[in-house]
């Protein structure tokens, strides 16, 4: 029976992978990518060859992700892909069903996103899409990106620049920063009614009544 629709999966060979990809931009730049195919967001698309899009985790609550694609069109100052960019020489509301799914929000920016406003109203939003449970983590500067995400808030945050400093004289905050933001994100997560849960289990949690959430405040303070 002859399959008329496109495939999930397509096996055949003849996409490049990753460094061939990386090789020919370096040669020749990005008009060297002949058959990279430009969407409504103005990038241009590569298919690739690649060894597996998923990648497994820890520290996370969950233990697998899936990558659909390499490279990103925020370009954003502070990403720990940067570094990855340098290996090939290269320069630095619909309901989930029945699947648990989450949302990682990630990285929370200190001083930028951290204030409690801006992850509420995210997280808001992700129970109010039917998602689960929410993940977080606190941004972390890879050797490679400190430099350059110090360069940025120089120029564009002069005023902030030494509260980085000193918050990331190494590559992570100090980890009494990193638990009080978690703390604030799951104090965040129980008004809404979202819980991580154990593993496998597919029940939604119940929201929480006006009674029981309300308008009842939230008391988490920290100085980023």
């Amino acid at each position: 029976m002859k399959h008329e629709g496109p495939l999930l999966f397509d096996l055949r060979r003849g996409r490049p992978t990753t460094r061939e990809v990386a090789a020919a931009v370096r040669a020749w730049g990005a008009a060297a990518l002949t058959a990279a195919h430009a969407r409504a967001d103005s990038a241009r698309y590569q298919e690739v060859t690649c060894r597996s899009a998923l990648n497994a985790v820890a520290g996370m609550p969950f233990r697998w992700t899936l990558n659909p694609y390499r490279g990103c069109t925020h370009g954003c100052h502070y990403c720990f892909a940067r570094r990855y960019h340098r290996q090939f020489e290269l320069g630095a509301g619909d309901e989930f069903a029945s699947v648990k799914v989450g949302v990682l929000m990630a990285p929370i920016v200190p001083g930028f996103s951290s204030s409690r406003a801006k992850p509420e109203r995210t997280i808001k939003a992700i129970a109010d899409h039917g998602a689960r449970f929410v993940g977080c983590s606190v941004m972390h500067l890879e050797e490679g990106t400190r430099a350059h995400f110090m360069h940025f808030i120089e120029r564009e945050f002069p005023l902030m620049r030494p509260r980085f400093e000193r918050l990331y004289a190494e590559k992570h905050p100090p980890e009494a920063y990193r638990q009080q933001v978690k703390a604030m994100v799951r104090a965040l997560e129980r008004r809404y009614g979202l819980d991580a849960g154990p593993v496998g289990d597919a029940s939604r949690p119940t929201r929480p009544s006006p009674h029981e959430a309300g308008d009842r405040p939230v008391q988490v303070g920290f100085a980023w």
